[in-house]
């Protein structure tokens, strides 16, 4: 019995047995109209996909057209996500308290030349127009419980916004998010 103990100790050495600890992640908890409120907005980015899929349908089969309308609207925010990140980073947009973007006004950031206004112009009204329409399908998904739903919105883009960027607080101030 003793020299089977040696031997199957070096079997398990050359073998490369090891023992791996399990990843262990630490998040935040979200309460559960939190989680409710983010699945409904991932489950408004998939009906993105199954509304260009439905392009071609009669009009009798195609979704509605609100959903077509945040569909558009979530397309949208892909396409100017680069700029909203690159103004967050500036300093010259912020994120709201109520789920819309701000401007921001401040000496130490030089003008925009006109083209780079127009530029600006060019995201800032349709992010804005996106974002109000993602609002309201938001509220209508969210009976008696419209002010919560836009409020943990405003707080998961808030989530989103690089470290540095302005957000606005509770009391209206635009401070930098840490």
């Amino acid at each position: 019995m003793k020299q089977l103990i040696p031997l199957l100790f070096m079997a398990f050495v050359l073998a490369g047995c090891s023992i791996h600890a399990p990843e262990v992640r630490v998040t935040g908890e979200r309460t559960t109209l939190e989680q409710q409120i983010l699945g409904q907005y991932q489950e408004l980015s998939r009906e993105l996909w199954a509304v260009g899929s439905t392009r071609s349908l009669p009009d009798s089969l195609a979704p509605e057209s609100g959903i077509q309308k945040v569909a558009e609207a979530i397309r949208v925010r892909r396409f100017y996500l680069d700029d909203r990140l690159r103004y967050l980073a500036q300093g010259r947009i912020a994120e709201g308290y109520d789920g819309l973007l701000k401007k921001r006004e401040d000496p130490a950031i030089p003008p925009l030349t006109p083209l780079e206004l127009g530029n600006f112009n060019n995201f800032w009204y349709p992010e804005l127009g996106a974002r109000k329409v993602i609002l309201d399908r938001l509220r209508r998904l969210n009976p008696g419980r419209e002010e919560e739903a836009v409020r943990i919105f405003a707080g998961i883009q808030r989530d989103e916004a690089p470290p540095g960027a302005y957000i606005e607080n509770e009391k209206g101030q635009l401070v930098p998010k840490r």
